[in-house]
């Protein structure tokens, strides 16, 4: 199973985390996909990409995937982390990119 899904769509970019079992928790394999999503958006000339949840989730991350956590005092978030590569190419990346989240504040 994918646990990022791309599509190209009239040049808007969409991605959507799809790994609903663990609340598209960011672990290093959800990263990894997620990374290389934008980078092939991107490379197709995407003029936005825009990431967001499957339609009905409750959210459309939990954070950090908690079970990864280094337990022997190394920097969770080191360079070479790739959640630390996703944040990067955002900030590097030309064209918008959107969190698009659903749901309404109750």
């Amino acid at each position: 199973m994918a646990l990022v899904l791309k599509e190209l769509r009239a040049q808007i970019g969409w991605i959507t985390l799809n790994h609903d079992a663990k609340r598209n928790a960011l672990s290093v394999d959800l990263l990894k996909e997620l990374l290389h999503a934008i980078k092939v958006l991107r490379d197709k000339k995407a003029r936005v990409i825009i990431i967001r949840a499957n339609r009905g989730m409750k959210v459309w991350s939990s954070g950090f995937f908690i079970d990864e956590l280094s337990r022997d005092g190394r920097d969770p978030l080191a360079y070479d982390n790739p959640l630390q590569e996703v944040i990067r190419i955002i900030q590097g990346t030309s064209v918008p990119v959107i969190a698009m989240a659903e749901g309404s504040i109750s």
